[in-house]
C-alpha cells in the first residue's frame, strides 16, 4: 500500500487548521495510518448496523451517527497504541520520552 507524500498531508492539516503545518515523514505515515484504522472500523460498524436493520446500501445517516462516537474512542492515545504493533508503541514511547528531556533542557 503506498502512503500519501508528506506535502500531500501537509496541505491537509494546514488547510483543516486554516495556517501552515510542518509535518515530518514519520508522522505523516502514523496519520495515515491512525486513518486507515478509523475508516477500516468505521466501514465495520456501518456494516453490521446495516445488516441488523435489513439495509442493503449504507446511507450518510448510518455514518452520521456512528462516526463520532468512533472518533471519541479512538481520540485516547492508549486506544490508538493498541491497535499499532508492539515495536512502533516501543519506538513512540521513546521519543516521546526523548522530546520530554528537549524541552526540559529547553527550559533551563
Amino acid at each position: 500500500m503506498r502512503v500519501p507524500s508528506k506535502v500531500a498531508i501537509q496541505k491537509i492539516v494546514t488547510r483543516h487548521r486554516k495556517k501552515k503545518e510542518r509535518i515530518s515523514k514519520r508522522a505523516a505515515a502514523e496519520m495515515y495510518l491512525f486513518y486507515l484504522c478509523f475508516m477500516k472500523r468505521l466501514a465495520k460498524i456501518c456494516d453490521d448496523y446495516a445488516l441488523r436493520q435489513n439495509k442493503l446500501v449504507i446511507g450518510e445517516e448510518i455514518v452520521r451517527k456512528h462516526a463520532p462516537k468512533l472518533l471519541k474512542s479512538l481520540s485516547f492515545i492508549e486506544t490508538l497504541k493498541t491497535t499499532l504493533p508492539p515495536e512502533l508503541v516501543r519506538e513512540m514511547a521513546s521519543s516521546d520520552l526523548e522530546s520530554e528531556d528537549e524541552l526540559i533542557s529547553d527550559e533551563e
